[in-house]
């Protein structure tokens, strides 16, 4: 169930922060009352408090009430006031879904439109609206066994649908409602999330295949096969759908006729999410090598080589690219190889997780395995603030101009966040996390 009291307090202190445009520090703080000038000063206690002003005293009451009000809230909510300030974010809403005994939240998927959909560990997808949190509908998508994959939106024959990616198949909701219209047997196993062009969702496979099903009609219709097998979802580009493979494939292909646009061979398993700019495909490579492909040619535009092993994920934001090397540090790269061959490093720093949006107070990390949210300077790799977030699961990020981040706790609350200024704010969205449940 939503919060209700502290939800609308929480709601009106993020509403004045919104419109002051000031820290939430100075939101909560008091405001000093007028008081008449003195001629003498007055008594103080031991404690230094002024016991013979009333005004004095007030004030210092409502010190504790707001105090008290901010700790409630810090316990109230994932992310509340105190760490508001620090991370540079205010909140929109948070919500409390409600959960079947001995459940809980796992993911978040936040596809284009109105909705954000959280997935538990019944395999209930539950449907919140995205302006308010508020529940609309919870359906239990297949058997506990089968694995959730993804979530999309689309639409077949007229109506607004909600498509959902498993192991075995593609479930068909209707949006409004939550009413179950079909489940599509896949003939081609995914192994990956799908992307949803047109009338198609495309996804890889366990024997190497980039697979499009046409789901109106509920059919397999095109692959085309890497070899191998595929590990992260494929990512839209500007030029095509490019997917990696273990055999060491990256290909763009055409996502009208599933036919390869061009194909690259490297020297490893490309096992991990890959990341586009628009300009190059950006992946790593178990012969530790970061690729940077141009989109255009199917051509290595540069590629640097590591000491050690290579985490499985790229990551690019802005003119950067982010990698992790095998001591765990984040290491980053110039997009554009900084005009050399063999790329250009900026910066290595031990920055926990995988950076997810860029926003004007700094790049965003999330560390899954340790539950740590990273603000850091893109420039230098400097942390600016850093908070570790128990019971935190998932953390997704959607939007470009009007980026919104999203919180979610095991114990069944979500929390939708923005930063505080948007300029110059660049979610993760070319970069997918790699399948596996």
């Amino acid at each position: 169930m939503p919060l209700r009291i502290h939800h609308l307090h929480f709601r009106a202190l993020a509403g004045l922060l919104a419109a002051s445009v000031v820290p939430m520090s100075l939101a909560l703080a008091p405001s000093p009352s007028p008081r008449a000038p003195s001629s003498s000063p007055a008594p103080v206690n031991a404690e230094g408090a002024d016991q013979s002003d009333p005004v004095a005293a007030t004030d210092q009451a409502d010190v504790r009430s707001l105090e008290a009000t901010r700790a409630n809230l810090d316990r109230q909510f994932i992310i509340g006031p105190t760490l508001l300030d620090s991370l540079k974010l205010r909140s929109r809403w948070q919500t409390s879904v409600a959960l079947p005994p001995g459940t809980s939240l796992k993911r978040v998927f936040v596809p284009a439109g109105d909705s954000v959909f959280v997935q538990d560990s019944g395999n209930g997808i539950t449907r919140l609206k995205a302006d308010s949190g508020n529940r609309i509908w919870r359906d239990v998508i297949g058997a506990p066994k089968d694995s959730i994959l993804g979530v999309e939106r689309g639409e077949s024959r007229g109506t607004d649908v909600v498509l959902v990616t498993t192991d075995v198949d593609v479930v068909m909701i209707e949006c409004a409602n939550g009413i179950r219209i079909g489940t599509q047997h896949l003939t081609r196993y995914p192994s990956t999330g799908s992307v949803r062009v047109g009338s198609h969702l495309i996804y890889g496979t366990r024997v190497g295949q980039v697979a499009w099903q046409q789901y109106v009609v509920g059919h397999a219709w095109k692959s085309n096969s890497l070899g191998g097998s595929i590990k992260a979802q494929p990512i839209p580009t500007p030029a095509g759908i490019a997917a990696g493979s273990t055999d060491g494939i990256v290909a763009l292909l055409d996502p009208s006729t599933a036919s390869s646009l061009w194909r690259f061979k490297s020297g490893g398993a490309v096992d991990g999410a890959l990341a586009t700019d628009g300009m190059r495909v950006y992946c790593t490579s178990r012969d530790n090598y970061v690729y940077a492909i141009d989109i255009n040619r199917g051509r290595a535009a540069w590629k640097f080589r590591c000491d050690g092993a290579l985490g499985k994920d790229a990551a690019c934001l802005g003119d950067t690219v982010y990698v992790r090397e095998s001591d765990g540090a984040l290491l980053a790269l110039a997009a554009d190889g900084g005009g050399k061959l063999d790329g250009t490093v900026q910066w290595r720093a031990p920055i926990a997780g995988m950076p997810i949006a860029l926003t004007a107070a700094g790049a965003v990390a999330w560390d899954s395995a340790t539950s740590t949210y990273t603000l850091f300077d893109p420039a230098s790799g400097a942390v600016r603030s850093s908070a570790s977030l128990p019971g935190v699961v998932d953390v997704r990020v959607s939007g470009t101009t009007d980026m919104k981040i999203h919180f979610v706790a095991a114990d069944g609350r979500v929390q939708q966040t923005q930063p505080v200024d948007m300029g110059h704010s660049q979610p993760g969205a070319t970069r997918t996390a790699s399948s596996a449940p």
